[in-house]
């Protein structure tokens, strides 16, 4: 917890952590601590870490963690033990591995605005 980190992207979608983050940003603050922990991050990890990341998402209770490799991507979701177990679909958002996937490597995946902004046309397009 006192080393952090920072994923590659990462979402509210919890109401309450929406309104604190929004509130932090109004305020234009720059101190992380006045934001809430993500619900969901992402990380592409290309190489091996060296720092235990999926220990630090645990202890700040990231609830689910998409690792993407360069190859296969991983849902993981955080259980009542704070270990991560791998999944199946997205508890956040109704899609499975393979449809991520695709969307992380439907172009150069060091883009990360526009894969933020289909993952948002997406999420448009399934609550309408």
């Amino acid at each position: 917890m006192e080393r952090g980190l920072e994923s590659d992207q990462c979402f509210y979608f919890d109401p309450d952590k929406i309104a604190e983050a929004g509130a932090a940003l109004k305020r234009r603050e720059n101190d992380v601590s006045a934001y809430p922990n993500p619900d969901l991050a992402i990380e592409i990890d290309l190489s091996p870490s060296l720092v235990d990341r999926p220990a630090i998402y645990a202890a700040l209770g990231v609830s689910e963690v998409w690792r993407f490799n360069g190859r296969s991507l991983r849902v993981e979701r955080l259980t009542e033990t704070g270990v991560y177990a791998l999944a199946d679909r997205s508890r956040w958002l109704n899609v499975d591995a393979s449809e991520i996937l695709a969307w992380i490597t439907a172009e150069d995946a060091h883009d990360r605005g526009a894969w933020a902004r289909r993952l948002r046309d997406w999420t448009r397009g399934r609550a309408g």
